[in-house]
């Protein structure tokens, strides 16, 4: 212990003990009674709205002292040595802990490095007080775990300014705790609900083409996040065509996916009961325009293929131009109508002729601005190649996309 320690300047003088065994002259009988009575009473007065503090001394003055400096103000409990401290921390879990450094049978430093090793005492804050000045005992200290050293002597309003600042940031801290908690509980939640939405979107994709021998098929529909505002039918028309279309919704997430999940149930509701694009188009936007927030844009492309694919009838807004291969001729099918807003009036609908159907294409616009695989005009070009699209989507399979991709590739069979 040191000889002299001083407060303040309304503080008493501890004068320099004799030469004793502190656990004999410290840790007398009627100091320990004196301990176990200030404990009992604080746990009977225990105040919910003030923070528990826990003291460790070995010496009954420096007790006192600290008795009358901060039990008004906190849940103040006390414990005579580090063996002690350990045992109430344990129990009451404090707030803060405050100890002295040289103390019989453990010392403050040591009691911390316990206490660290405990989960629920990872973040307690642990003010040290000591007469070591040295550099490299309050390094030691500090790679512990101690959020603050006070040397000996000290000044009252220094300590107390000192516990309220750990204090607050140990409240600040357990509150960003809660909240990050919380958000995270909710994103898991979100996330969840997400995937089920998916499940659910990929359940409104019909391909009634599958093990049609007319055709051989390739489809790939990716998101870039949980949900996707890209979909996607082929439907088998009444006259024994097909309906194939690809619809990319404006934007990411919740929104889009449920516009093109929209707009694909009302596809499927009304192909089977006519006979053209043309006459899908009036029933198709009355469903569609409601299903659009304002300033929302979806683009599209829709192809009716007759029943001996000489003819293709399209409608085509805001997607990069599908490719037609008829014959050697390869088509690029530019836009014939805007993207879909919900004031759209009416759409328009073009016919190919293709006397030697070959090949369909159809991509949305992930395809082709991913800035790892810039694909231009010649590139997709080369994608009418089967061989050179599979490879590519292999890629795709395994890359982070950057936007939603879908890609429909139609090859008719000898």
């Amino acid at each position: 212990k040191e000889a002299v320690v001083k407060f303040g300047s309304s503080s008493p003088q501890i004068a320099q003990p004799a030469t004793h065994d502190p656990i004999e002259e410290e840790t007398t009988q009627e100091a320990l009674t004196k301990v176990t009575a200030w404990n009992t009473s604080a746990k009977e007065q225990l105040d919910p709205d003030k923070s528990t503090l826990l003291y460790v001394e070995d010496n009954a003055d420096l007790r006192e002292y600290m008795h009358d400096l901060l039990s008004g103000a906190f849940n103040l409990f006390f414990a005579v040595d580090g063996v002690d401290g350990l045992e109430k921390a344990r129990e009451l879990q404090p707030d803060l802990v405050i100890s002295d450094q040289m103390m019989p049978r453990m010392k403050g430093s040591q009691m911390l490095q316990e206490l660290r090793t405990e989960k629920r005492f990872e973040q307690t804050p642990f003010i040290l007080l000591t007469a070591e000045g040295r550099r490299e005992s309050r390094l030691a200290g500090l790679q512990l775990g101690v959020d603050d050293y006070i040397n000996k002597p000290f000044d009252e309003a220094e300590l107390l300014a000192r516990i309220h600042n750990l204090l607050s940031a140990r409240r600040n801290a357990t509150a960003l705790a809660q909240a990050v908690g919380e958000l995270e509980a909710i994103n898991h939640h979100l996330t969840e609900e997400q995937k089920s939405a998916r499940q659910k979107q990929l359940s409104g994709q019909t391909n009634e083409l599958e093990g049609d021998e007319r055709f051989d098929l390739q489809l790939f529909c990716r998101s870039s996040d949980i949900l996707c505002g890209d979909s996607y039918s082929l439907h088998k028309t009444r006259d024994g065509g097909a309906l194939i279309y690809v619809i990319d919704g404006m934007g990411h997430g919740i929104l889009p996916s449920l516009t093109v999940f929209a707009v694909a149930a009302s596809i499927r509701r009304h192909v089977g009961q006519v006979d053209s694009l043309v006459e899908l188009m009036p029933p198709f936007l009355e469903a569609v325009r409601p299903a659009l927030a304002e300033e929302e844009q979806l683009s599209y492309a829709l192809f009716w293929l007759s029943p001996d694919l000489k003819n293709i009838d399209y409608a085509i807004g805001g997607l990069y131009p599908p490719l037609v291969q008829d014959g050697t001729q390869i088509h690029h099918l530019k836009a014939n109508n805007f993207p879909l807003m919900n004031f759209t009036p009416q759409l328009s609908v073009s016919t190919l002729p293709t006397p030697d159907f070959k090949k369909l294409l159809i991509y949305t616009d992930g395809l082709v601005e991913d800035s790892v695989f810039e694909m231009g005009h010649s590139q997709i070009e080369e994608m009418l190649d089967r061989p050179k699209l599979d490879r590519l989507l292999a890629q795709m399979e395994n890359h982070q996309l950057e936007d939603d991709v879908t890609v429909i590739h139609l090859l008719k069979r000898p």
